[in-house]
């Protein structure tokens, strides 16, 4: 029986080994870049090799591609330009076109989601030139995972959507999608907008601020007006339909970070002219954001979906409210001021 037990033990041991040496015998894709050129899917991988020297791990990438008019055999040729089997588990980014995202994602999800060797617990952002954003070299890091980890910072690590979540949303239809926007500068990412679709359709980009305040769960957001920033660093926000008109409640609770020199924070009324000020400027970038959304058909904040769901009807057009209340902190925040100045 012991000679069972640890003959067991040993095969158990060596399929451990077996496994660990295959995938170490594997090209790890950690980023996937889609382009759609000259009428052509152009596949891009990012294969993460991976060396130890002494106390310290060397991490290289290199980017393979594949073009074709069928995006399963760009995907096919992308593989075929590695030297080693192409293991798709790994995945930490896909990386859209802004050209492929205005011809139109569905197809390009679909067969994503159906390829059973890929994961999707990653995220999705689209960014002007998928290849060229992939290869641009960081030391000892993955561009896929330096795009994350931009684009959660600058969102104040508030989750991102992963492939699963945007998937689900296109098949309810309850509202639209909008993916981080990153660009290069100097071979630094940024990430200052979002592109926003209609339904699988790109069809605009815009200032990630109000989408970040209106629909993530990130605060410590700025608003400044005639010299004053205050720091939202809570937030309630409510939407309400009432027949065809909709009633957007937005609760803010924030702290000064800058004074101009017209407002005394000794004066107990400064506070309230300082409220309303911020009242305006939040309702007023609200309104562009909304305004600008609804212009090109697409419906972030979901207003269809809550419209139906009251009257069990559709609507097509409607009118809108916003109603702002900022509660300033007073608490600690004379002192911080003062020491600023």
């Amino acid at each position: 029986m012991k000679k069972i037990i640890f003959l067991s033990f040993i095969i158990m041991l060596l399929c451990g080994c077996y496994d660990y040496r295959e995938l170490n015998d594997m090209s790890i894709v950690s980023g996937i870049g889609i382009d759609y050129v000259d009428n052509e899917y152009q596949v891009s991988l990012e294969i993460t090799n991976s060396s130890k020297d002494g106390s310290s791990t060397e991490v290289e990438t290199v980017i393979v591609t594949g073009k074709d008019k069928n995006i399963s055999e760009a995907f096919n040729k992308a593989k075929n330009m590695s030297d080693k089997d192409v293991y798709l588990e790994h995945i930490e980014l896909l990386v859209i076109s802004e050209e492929l995202a205005t011809k139109g994602l569905g197809e390009c999800l679909d067969y994503i989601i159906r390829d059973t060797s890929i994961n999707n617990n990653y995220f999705v952002v689209v960014s002007d030139d998928p290849s060229k954003i992939l290869s641009t070299e960081e030391e000892n890091k993955r561009m896929s995972e330096v795009i994350v980890n931009t684009v959660k910072y600058a969102q104040g690590n508030s989750d991102i959507d992963d492939l699963d979540i945007l998937v689900s949303k296109f098949i309810t239809n309850k509202e639209d999608i909008a993916l981080p926007y990153v660009s290069l500068n100097d071979k630094n990412i940024e990430y200052k907008e979002i592109a926003y679709f209609d339904k699988d359709k790109m069809v605009g980009k815009i200032d990630y601020k109000i989408y970040s305040f209106l629909l993530l769960d990130s605060n410590n957001v700025l608003f400044s007006s005639l010299g004053n920033t205050i720091n939202v660093y809570k937030k309630n926000i409510d939407i309400k339909v009432l027949d065809n008109k909709f009633v957007i409640n937005i609760d803010v609770n924030g702290q000064v970070k800058e004074i101009s020199n017209n407002i005394d924070l000794k004066d107990e009324n400064s506070y309230s002219r300082l409220e309303n000020l911020i009242n305006k400027k939040i309702e007023d970038e609200v309104k562009l954001f909304i305004d600008t959304i609804i212009e090109r058909d697409s419906d972030l904040l979901g207003f269809k979906d809550i419209y139906y769901k009251k009257y069990k009807r559709n609507i097509n057009s409607f009118k809108y409210e916003i109603k702002v209340n900022t509660i300033i902190n007073k608490n600690g925040t004379i002192y911080e001021v003062l020491d600023d100045k």
